[in-house]
């Protein structure tokens, strides 16, 4: 299952990706908003945590 996480601070995203990988979802990582809706409008992720 795919997971689309936006979080701009570099340590906080490396956490949450560990944490959900640990429970087998993929997971699309993005900075900024910005980018978060155009890996949105791609991915089609199931779930998304900004």
């Amino acid at each position: 299952m795919k997971i689309l996480l936006v979080e701009d601070e570099e340590s906080i995203r490396g956490f949450l990706r560990i944490n959900f990988q640990r429970e087998n979802f993929q997971v699309i990582e993005c900075e900024s908003g910005e980018e978060g809706v155009r890996k949105a409008l791609i991915e089609k992720p199931r779930y998304s945590n900004t």
